[in-house]
């Protein structure tokens, strides 16, 4: 999130990178107020002669209940923002953007990790980064008022990387300076590892007020693990285990047709997905309530955005509506519910610094379900707990996400183990 969504999140910065490029385009010599303009065709050359050079804004993101603050410069290009706190935490997630990483500091984390910040990778069915010549069939809705302010209403059409993703944006510009007032960014995904709908919405507070945005200094490469202490929750004799390396008739999906492939093989369960399909391979058996499993992944063929992950207390069809840990292949990860297949109830999201970043290579996944407490592990360290009531029980299956549409995607799964409380 199969997903689905994820946080897939987390990449907030989905509709904030759009705004990134908006606020390129306005960064040139202001052209005055010499007549009020008839059309959008004037609206828009008006605002991308805007001398905009910084911005503040509030943000929030529909369906994945997130929302924070945060600024915007265009010399140099970079956006840096801050995510209220989940689920009742003390501290928040601060990400840092610039055109060639994302920089993100977890909740409790020391340092700051890095990854490549790629806007065609399709994390979250991730649009083209538009700007003002890029938007198109603009047009003008009206003259409104928000927040006291006079205001033109445009909406236009995105350009997106990603076949199956699309996305319009609703744009209201300031009348007195033709800085953006208000943006609502209406993405929708019809395939791949997200499907649904989600808006972000960006409220602007101030305009050129003299930020400036500096890089993290301190940072942690996700390319390096950590040392791994023993695993508690992980130990004694597991309830149940398969090396996954041969079919033992315990419930394992062996699903194949064109769209996804839960087959196994000498080295292992190897789950591929096509182009913008998501692959789901549920064991109905190791249904459950309080247990630890783990399991080691790896991703064979894919880009650094494709998704592996782990299902947990799947009910309905197909165990489509369940819990969701998932990990991209350059380490960020999630913790959501699902709904008809829809990941989008984000619990817990960040970047894993003790991952093995990248294709053949190993990472083993842990999670600990006891009542409403949700633990996650990878490689023997917690990444995040969180308490959650959706689900009490259900079965549990192994996921594959490609997040493009340019390479299909495959995950190696080998030494599955549970046990049951």
């Amino acid at each position: 999130m199969t997903t689905m969504v994820k946080y897939r999140c987390f990449r907030t910065c989905i509709g904030l990178l759009g705004i990134m490029c908006l606020f390129t385009a306005c960064a040139a010599n202001s052209s005055g107020n010499a007549s009020a303009p008839t059309t959008a065709a004037d609206i828009i050359a008006r605002a991308n002669a805007a001398a905009l050079h910084d911005a503040a804004f509030h943000f929030s993101l529909t369906q994945f209940r997130f929302s924070g603050t945060g600024v915007v410069t265009t010399q140099p290009h970079r956006v840096a923002f801050t995510l209220d706190p989940l689920n009742g935490a003390t501290d928040s997630q601060q990400e840092v953007i610039d055109s060639t990483s994302i920089y993100i500091k977890s909740p409790g984390a020391s340092a700051w990790s890095t990854v490549s910040n790629d806007p065609a990778s399709g994390i979250l069915g991730n649009p083209d980064l538009p700007n003002y010549a890029e938007l198109q069939d603009v047009t003008l809705r009206g003259s409104e008022t928000i927040d006291g302010v006079a205001t033109w209403h445009l909406q236009a059409k995105v350009p997106s990387a990603i076949k199956t993703t699309t996305q319009t944006q609703e744009i209201w510009i300031r009348q007195d300076s033709f800085f953006p007032e208000q943006i609502i960014a209406h993405i929708a995904s019809t395939g791949g590892a997200f499907v649904g709908a989600y808006d972000t919405k960006i409220n602007f507070t101030t305009w050129n007020a003299g930020v400036t945005i500096a890089l993290p200094t301190k940072v942690v490469s996700t390319a390096t693990p950590s040392p791994t202490p023993p695993p508690g929750p992980f130990s004694g004799q597991p309830t149940y285990t398969n090396p996954l390396t041969a079919d033992l008739h315990d419930g394992w999906s062996t699903l194949h047709n064109q769209y996804e492939s839960c087959q196994f093989a000498s080295d292992g369960y190897h789950l591929q997905t096509a182009l913008t399909y998501g692959g789901f391979c549920e064991n109905p058996r190791l249904y459950g309530t309080n247990f630890a499993l783990q399991v080691q992944m790896t991703f064979l063929q894919g880009s650094l955005s494709d998704e592996g992950g782990v299902n947990f207390r799947g009910v309905g069809v197909d165990g489509d509506a369940s819990y969701q840990f998932g990990v991209n292949a350059d380490g960020r990860y999630f913790l959501a519910w699902c709904a008809a297949s829809n990941c989008s109830h984000v619990l817990a999201a960040g970047v894993a610094t003790n991952f093995n970043q990248g294709l053949h290579k190993a990472n083993l996944l842990g999670v600990v379900a006891q009542g409403t407490s949700l633990a996650i592990y990878l490689n023997h360290h917690l990444l995040q707990k969180v308490t959650d009531s959706h689900f009490q029980h259900g079965s549990v299956a192994l996921t594959s996400g490609p997040n493009n549409d340019q390479i299909p995607n495959e995950v190696l799964y080998q030494d599955f183990q549970e046990w049951i409380y």
